[in-house]
């Protein structure tokens, strides 16, 4: 079977008596609009969703008289970050940034990828986190033209002596060829 179009969210459809089958995705197929997948039931279908499309945990992708088939985002190995107090958000946030990582804002936490580097950092800033297998939800934190985008900066002169290289190993690092200070002369 091939599935074109996304129908409802299982959160506000009129599931009555039918059987809810899930297809569990990580949050990277979640980006795919035309892939195969399978159900819990184990049954096979191919998704082939408009250009530009995603699916959200909850979409309902098919339904007839005895089920409704839905999506639902897997666990994945994840870094829960518990920052306490704007100053931890802040500085949570930036060094997640600086990474490239991607991160999704709870309430009460930003859930990313686990990654063993921002693990660290987190420790050394003595922000709160706790790597665990969990669904990565929640609100997207960083904006992006669209999912498997990759950033790359330009590596310029400044024209004053200032250059700028952009280590895309988690680190920054300038260099300074005069000593006015970065101001424009």
């Amino acid at each position: 079977m091939i599935i074109e179009n996304i129908i409802g969210n299982i959160n506000s459809y009129p599931v009555e008596s039918r059987k809810v089958d899930k297809v569990v995705l990580d949050r990277d197929r979640l980006s795919k609009p035309h892939q195969k997948v399978r159900a819990e039931s184990g049954e096979v279908f191919a998704l082939s969703l408009p250009h530009g499309s995603t699916l959200s945990p909850g979409d309902v992708i098919f339904a007839d008289e005895d089920r409704v088939i839905a999506v639902e985002l897997a666990p994945e190995d994840a870094l829960v970050i518990r920052p306490a107090g704007q100053m931890q958000w802040a500085r949570a946030a930036y060094n997640i940034g600086n990474m490239h990582q991607r991160a999704f804002i709870q309430e009460d936490c930003i859930i990313t990828p686990y990654d063993a580097i921002l693990q660290s950092i987190m420790q050394k800033l003595h922000v709160p986190c706790e790597r665990m297998v969990c669904p990565i939800n929640g609100v997207r934190a960083n904006v992006s033209q669209s999912e498997g985008h990759h950033h790359h900066h330009d590596h310029h002169d400044h024209g004053h002596g200032h250059s700028h290289s952009h280590d895309h190993d988690h680190g920054h690092s300038h260099s300074h060829g005069d000593s006015h200070g970065g101001g424009d002369e």
